[in-house]
């Protein structure tokens, strides 16, 4: 009962837009990012970032569920759903600091988890917001099929053709490259080989400014940019 209560509530807080105090928060946490402060300031929290961003994972899971028939996305808050946890892994990081000072969501597609499957993610930071699309790591066996269409003439230059158009269309940063050399086995001369050097493949959209996030159709924009990177996203679905 009491579960089926809080999805009704976030149903109803569901918005797209992010309120001042969700960047205002962030920005304290950067300068106080340690556990006594954070805990003195867990309602302002829950208030001013949680509550945004649950209405957001399920605000924007609804738009993109307008373009993306089989997005996936769920409210949970213990990093199993569509929010990335605020917590840092600081086991292997010469950075102690506890908490992220940023917000992760990740809108996947398919039946697949949320890591091993094409994507939108969207990052929200102290400047406002970005959006990216695609994998950001593959498992070995994505890795082998990813670079066997790669080869592929007809995949190949599909994939070629797409990353040409998304350029043109504004994309900031491609991300994913790994490797400095071609891999064994693959033609080094090859004319898509520089593709084969990554181990993952997403792109970045131009950024939104804190005050674009908190106007009526920023939702309709972010769309917008998720929709220009469908093509990728439907093409890694189909070749890994």
């Amino acid at each position: 009962m009491l579960i089926e209560l809080l999805k009704i509530q976030i149903k109803k807080m569901a918005n797209t837009n992010f309120p001042k105090q969700t960047f205002q928060f962030l920005k304290k946490l950067k300068t106080n990012n340690n556990r006594p402060w954070f805990t003195e300031s867990k309602p302002k929290f829950e208030l001013q970032v949680m509550q945004p961003a649950l209405g957001f994972v399920e605000g924007f899971g609804e738009l993109l569920s307008t373009r993306f028939p089989d997005i996936r996305y769920d409210t949970s808050r213990n990093g199993s759903g569509s929010m990335f946890r605020i917590y840092r892994d600081v086991r292997y990081s010469k950075d102690k600091s506890p908490y992220k000072t940023n917000l992760g969501f990740v809108f996947w597609t398919g039946e697949g988890s949320k890591k091993q499957s094409p994507a939108v993610y969207v990052h929200v930071g102290i400047e406002g917001i970005q959006v990216f699309g695609g994998q950001y790591w593959m498992t070995k066996t994505q890795l082998d099929n990813f670079r066997e269409a790669i080869v592929q003439p007809s995949s190949g230059e599909q994939f070629v053709k797409i990353m040409d158009k998304l350029k043109k269309s504004g994309v900031e940063m491609v991300g994913g490259l790994h490797y400095k050399r071609v891999p064994r086995g693959f033609d080094a001369e090859h004319a898509r080989a520089e593709w084969l050097k990554y181990t993952g493949l997403y792109v970045g959209m131009p950024g939104f400014s804190v005050e674009d996030t908190m106007a009526e159709n920023f939702g309709e924009r972010a769309l917008k940019q998720a929709v220009l990177i469908k093509p990728l996203i439907e093409w890694l679905k189909k070749n890994i």
